[in-house]
């Protein structure tokens, strides 16, 4: 069943009463897929991890949670995502909230250990270039963690895990691995784990 456009909106870019609405179900909806994600992310002391499209902030919060020595930055498009997780993450030294333009990613190269994404990739305009911007601030060696769904939220829209990997690889990953979440006949779910190589091939 096709989301509402006025709801699918919102999904993409929380905005308004109905948008902190959808902030609090995307915590909920998104349970299962982030606990994938923090397995996957598989977080270190001292890690500088990196959360594009935080939404709920719920993820990030796991995150921070599971070592003390962690730094977490979260980056959205969402000028209400960006002023709800500054609130809740206030106290919070070693979190960092920033608004992004959904293009480029306001950080330096090889900033962080860890970037994550949970089912924001179908709202990226330009998936591959996005993703060339997270390698671009990974260290080498670092870890790309992907979750999402096959069949986006959009009417019509599909993202198959081979057309994702094989747009992980085109931005220079290597090592993939995809692991189902859920199967079902609405879509499956899955988590693809990618890494920047260790050194830098001659060309």
């Amino acid at each position: 069943m096709a989301i509402p456009k006025r709801v699918l909106k919102q999904v993409g870019h929380p905005s308004g009463l109905t948008g902190r609405i959808i902030l609090r179900m995307l915590n909920r909806a998104n349970s299962n897929m982030n606990a994938h994600a923090l397995a996957e992310l598989d977080v270190s002391d001292h890690d500088n991890v990196l959360e594009v499209g935080f939404g709920g902030g719920a993820l990030m919060s796991d995150i921070l949670a599971a070592r003390t020595s962690i730094r977490a930055t979260g980056c959205d498009i969402s000028k209400l995502a960006v002023r709800s997780a500054r609130r809740r993450f206030s106290m919070e030294k070693r979190a960092r909230i920033d608004q992004i333009s959904g293009k480029d990613l306001p950080y330096s190269d090889a900033q962080f250990a860890k970037v994550v994404g949970v089912n924001v990739i179908y709202f990226w305009q330009d998936i591959l270039g996005m993703l060339l911007e997270i390698s671009r601030v990974l260290e080498r060696g670092g870890r790309v963690v992907i979750c999402y769904s096959e069949y986006g939220p959009k009417e019509g829209s599909e993202f198959k895990m081979s057309e994702i990997e094989s747009q992980l690889r085109a931005a220079g990953f290597v090592d993939l691995r995809t692991t189902p979440i859920t199967t079902s006949e609405a879509g499956n779910h899955y988590c693809t784990v990618g890494f920047k190589p260790d050194t830098i091939l001659a060309e």
